[in-house]
């Protein structure tokens, strides 16, 4: 929870699979580019994914990276840890993550994805993440399963 990796990643013993549901490049437009702090014609990656571990559906991952600092994403990478990708190949460092958090109930839709009733609690975290450099390069909303999911903050002085 603290840290800035990605589910993959902080799920070592278990098999994470990804759905790609959405895929497209956009340009930032005026309250994107405000999230994002960037230009408004910042072209900008649009992934919607479904995360799943060991098979069951875990988290709606509804997620934006700026293209000019991720140069490169297509639907395989996204079907994979994009995060992975990041750090291993783009031989990008990222540095840290604001997060904020939010319970709601989860709508027909988001509770039909994730195999729950339509008002069933969930746990909502917006990401804004940065590279070690400070550029803002992902801003992510993440509507995780409270069933499946289970979070550890540890505090180091």
């Amino acid at each position: 929870m603290n840290g800035s990796c990605g589910i993959t990643e902080n799920a070592p013993r278990h098999k994470i699979t990804t759905d790609v549901k959405g895929f497209h490049i956009m340009m930032a437009g005026e309250e994107l580019s405000k999230r994002m702090q960037c230009e408004l014609t910042t072209p900008i990656y649009y992934i919607e994914r479904v995360r799943k571990m060991d098979g069951v559906p875990m988290a709606i991952e509804y997620t934006y990276y700026n293209k000019d600092l991720v140069p490169s994403l297509d639907r395989r990478i996204a079907s994979q840890s994009i995060y992975s990708y990041i750090k291993n190949d783009l031989k990008l460092s990222i540095g840290f993550a604001d997060k904020y958090f939010h319970v709601k109930q989860l709508s027909a839709q988001e509770a039909s994805i994730l195999g729950l009733e339509e008002g069933s609690p969930a746990l909502e975290v917006e990401d804004y993440v940065h590279l070690s450099n400070g550029q803002l390069f992902n801003v992510s909303r993440i509507v995780y399963n409270y069933k499946t999911t289970n979070f550890y903050a540890s505090n180091v002085d």
